[in-house]
């Protein structure tokens, strides 16, 4: 992914609308909330448009749970119409989580605490 823009908003019933631009050309990610439970709950729907092909609505439920000091995040992804979206969408959800976790860890560097220890 090179860049991505657009306005996500986390509100029952609100639509997003993310668009991507990669290497392969420009891609829509877009859907609906259907439930905002902060800070333990995220369902939503999920279109894709764009390279490698259409993807017809999914639906995704992001959970959180506490575990001491860490989160730990849980995503279902259901409603795939072929193995092979499946298989894509697990891709795409492992290279987002790792982003994520490298994100977090220079956050969590280049915090006041961590620098002062």
């Amino acid at each position: 992914m090179r860049r991505s823009r657009g306005p996500i908003s986390t509100f029952a019933s609100a639509a997003s609308h993310v668009e991507f631009e990669t290497l392969e050309g420009t891609s829509h990610l877009f859907g609906t909330y259907l439930e905002v439970s902060r800070p333990e709950r995220l369902v939503y729907t999920f279109c894709w448009r764009g390279p490698p092909g259409e993807i017809p609505e999914t639906q995704v439920t992001v959970e959180f749970h506490e575990r001491g000091v860490a989160t730990e995040i849980v995503i279902t992804h259901e409603r795939q119409p072929s193995s092979r979206v499946q298989e894509f969408h697990a891709w795409g959800w492992i290279v987002s989580l790792d982003r994520l976790s490298e994100l977090l860890d220079r956050v969590v560097a280049d915090s006041p605490r961590a620098t002062s220890e």
